[in-house]
């Protein structure tokens, strides 16, 4: 959210000429990444070979085996300030099981907030979310904190203004 004009190309993301979605020097970010199940097209190109999966062994709409406790890798570039080139992170991710219900009450409120923003937007991408699973979740979440109690107020005033 809020990058949304400043999307690149896939095969963009390589290449230190073009611009993103910048960040400054020591500033933080929250990224919520929605993961697809291998085998399953959302219709956008590649960057790098698939890591998952060979390219040959790709049937859409198939899940193919895969033992590999891997669920994702987040790849990131960065340019140090005096630097002409970007330098590359790629950080793997495993599926620890863990439920939503169960998870960190930061992550569900960032849930929470992004779920919110979308719906506000009308976004595409709001999937099956609703104004009363946001306020469910952020009050599941609110851990006595005033700026999050002010939230939970905020979104039950959107859904007042909705239902007029």
């Amino acid at each position: 959210l809020g990058y949304e004009n400043r999307a690149l190309v896939a095969q963009d993301f390589n290449d230190d000429r073009k611009d993103a979605g910048d960040l400054g020097a020591g500033h933080t970010v929250t990224a919520l990444y929605e993961l697809v199940p291998v085998g399953v097209s959302i219709g956008a190109p590649g960057v790098d070979e698939l890591k998952y999966q060979p390219r040959d062994q790709y049937v859409p709409n198939e899940s193919p085996t895969n033992d590999n406790p891997e669920a994702m890798t987040v790849k990131l570039r960065y340019k140090n300030p005096d630097a002409i080139e970007s330098e590359r992170i790629e950080l793997p991710l495993s599926d620890t099981g863990l439920q939503f219900d169960n998870a960190p009450s930061d992550f569900k409120f960032a849930t929470s907030a992004a779920a919110f923003a979308m719906l506000l937007r009308n976004s595409q991408y709001a999937g099956s979310a609703t104004l009363d699973m946001v306020q469910q979740i952020a009050q599941s979440a609110s851990s006595n904190s005033a700026e999050r109690s002010e939230f939970v107020s905020l979104v039950v005033a959107a859904k007042t203004l909705r239902q007029k």
